[in-house]
């Protein structure tokens, strides 16, 4: 320091390969790295996918470094993919990057439940992504995963919340907003509340007016399996397409394919999860299929969906309950005091072609009547299919299920095949399974039917629909009417019942996959059903009357049992209360007694 001399650069006289070396000032060494940050800075955030493998350390599939790619392209990004592909991890590694990339962002991610979005952080990020890469570890200055706060906070000012998708969450700021399983979330939410909240990130540079067109416009990602096409999130993907050919949006889609080539799911697999659901369901979460409404619809997804609200099902007696003589068993739901009950039956006599789908399945529905002031809520808590049964096979079955369900009335189609139902229920039918006799019982709303009853002491406690184009009619405006005020619930869909109540009952987690594919059919049978509901054509016939025609490959049968139970109620029980009982002793009526004749 004393001797004057520049100790930032000096020349090193050596005469190694005859040339001198020139050691550079400390200012030129920042200049030039400078530059260079700058230059990999750039070159990381045209090709994310790049600073995943060359910085994280992370190897990529190809599929995962495209959508990567894409991924940041545009302000609106959709991405429509089967289970198992991998975009809940390639979404929480996009916002790690960004997060890295761009100082100062804010990732807010939002779902229909908290703890849904929360797997982001603590199983995507936390348990998977930081093990993965220790430079990661070192970007991430903190994780709070606490019941209030579930967040990502890095070194450089970045943060990765996550946010339920409700009223709650107002005040979320973000510069990127990630919408997981938006196919769940209620849209007015994220237009109120998230969208609103949307920012453009505020980097030094920018206020140089030089720079100004280098703003960030804020992004939007939106993650989901398929799924309805009346539901608000087909006109997100339809837009998103239309939106990639100005560069405004992309949508990303894929089945379950790409993950069986790359052995993240295997054939056998995939034909055990085939096996475990609808072929409906199967088409939405693995082929990646959106499954259309009926362009002249009656019953809209909207309006379907809001009425799948109930989450427990109710079950028939085990033949192992029932013979070890218990009271209650799983699945099981009290009755309540002033409650109603009532099977509705759909009858079908024909076996169906195999590998063709027809309308001749038997339909069992179990239905709840809920008195509420002059109304009454009607609560669907169970479906059952029967197929190519003779009509005493149908007939003891209906009847078992009666018993076990406490029913207090019977609702069938008395047309064609009803007739013989009413015969097959007039005598006293045995049970050979369950060692019982169930007493007759006849119709009460139609005399004709009626009187092919002989015993007197039958129970008058079935109610027939005739299906004319009248009667036909005012089954349709009567569900539309319930479900337009709220009036009829069903299940919730297959896809939300493990999480939001299968999984936190015993039974359930500890019983075989066989079992466990019997305690989700209920819920499976209420998504049939909304698909038949929402693919209804409708068509007016003999003066105005409205008509409801079921595509040509579809099926109709399970909406006929549910619109014929609530029309019963309507008209039974709303308005015709006292003469729908008429002093009849309905708890008599339902007893069983031991047979005197084995066979």
């Amino acid at each position: 320091m004393g001797s004057g001399r520049n100790v930032n650069s000096h020349i090193d006289t050596g005469r190694s390969k005859g040339r001198m070396n020139i050691i550079k000032t400390h200012e030129e060494i920042t200049g030039e790295f400078e530059d260079r940050l700058i230059d990999w800075c750039t070159f990381y955030r045209r090709n994310i996918h790049r600073f995943v493998e060359h910085y994280l350390g992370i190897k990529l599939y190809l599929y995962q470094k495209i959508m990567l790619y894409l991924m940041n392209l545009c302000p609106t990004v959709v991405l429509l993919c089967s289970r198992a592909v991998g975009k809940s991890f390639i979404t929480a590694l996009y916002a790690c990057c960004v997060c890295i990339l761009y100082p100062g962002s804010k990732v807010v991610a939002t779902a229909k439940r908290k703890k849904t979005i929360k797997l982001l952080i603590t199983e995507k990020i936390e348990k998977e992504l930081m093990n993965l890469s220790p430079n990661l570890r070192r970007e991430i200055k903190k994780i709070n995963t606490n019941n209030n706060d579930v967040e990502v906070i890095f070194h450089n000012g970045s943060s990765f919340v996550v946010q339920p998708c409700n009223d709650d969450a107002r005040g979320a700021r973000s510069t990127i907003l990630i919408v997981d399983e938006f196919r769940q979330c209620d849209k007015t939410i994220i237009d109120a509340v998230f969208s609103p909240m949307e920012i453009q990130r505020q980097p030094q540079y920018l206020m140089n007016p030089k720079y100004e067109h280098l703003r960030e416009e804020p992004r939007e990602i939106y993650l989901s399996s398929a799924y309805y096409k009346s539901h608000w999130m087909w006109q997100t993907v339809k837009d998103a397409i239309i939106g990639s050919y100005d560069g405004t949006s992309i949508c990303i889609s894929m089945d379950y394919a790409i993950s069986v080539k790359h052995n993240i799911r295997s054939i056998a697999q995939m034909k055990k999860e085939k096996k475990k659901m609808s072929s409906l369901v199967f088409d939405m979460e693995y082929n990646n299929i959106m499954v259309g409404g009926s362009e002249n619809q009656y019953y809209s997804f909207e309006l379907m969906s809001q009425a799948q609200k109930l989450k427990k099902a109710w079950y028939p007696m085990p033949l192992e309950d029932y013979a070890s003589h218990k009271r209650t068993w799983f699945g099981d739901i009290k009755k309540q005091d002033g409650e109603i009950r009532i099977v509705a039956l759909d009858i079908a006599m024909m076996a169906t072609n195999k590998g063709k789908e027809a309308n001749d399945l038997s339909v069992i529905k179990c239905i709840r009547a809920l008195r509420s002031g002059e109304k009454y809520e009607r609560q669907e808590v169970y479906t059952e299919t029967m197929e190519g049964a003779d009509i005493e096979s149908q007939a003891i079955k209906v009847r078992r299920i009666m018993f076990d369900f406490n029913a207090d009335y019977l609702v069938y189609d008395a047309r064609t095949y009803g007739i013989n139902l009413t015969d097959c229920m007039a005598k006293t039918l045995y049970d050979e399974e369950r060692d019982i006799e169930y007493p007759p019982i006849k119709t009460f709303n139609n005399k004709d039917l009626a009187d092919r009853c002989k015993n007197p002491n039958a129970a008058p406690i079935m109610w027939a629909f005739m299906g004319t184009a009248e009667n036909n009619h005012n089954m349709h405006t009567a569900m539309l009417g319930a479900l337009m005020d709220k009036k009829y619930k069903m299940l919730i869909s297959d896809v939300n019942c493990k999480e939001e109540f299968l999984n936190d009952k015993n039974e359930y987690v500890n019983a075989t996959m066989e079992q466990k594919s019997y305690y989700e059919l209920p819920y499976i049978m209420s998504d049939l059903t909304l698909n038949e509901m929402i693919n209804l054509k409708k068509e007016y016939v003999n003066g105005g009357r409205i008509s409801l025609v079921e595509p040509r490959s579809g099926l109709k049968d399970k909406y006929v049992a549910s619109a014929m139970g609530n029309l019963f109620i309507q008209e039974e029980l709303e308005v015709k209360l006292t003469e729908a009982y008429n002093g009849f002793d309905v708890k008599r009526a339902m007893k069983f007694r031991q047979p005197k004749i084995r066979y």
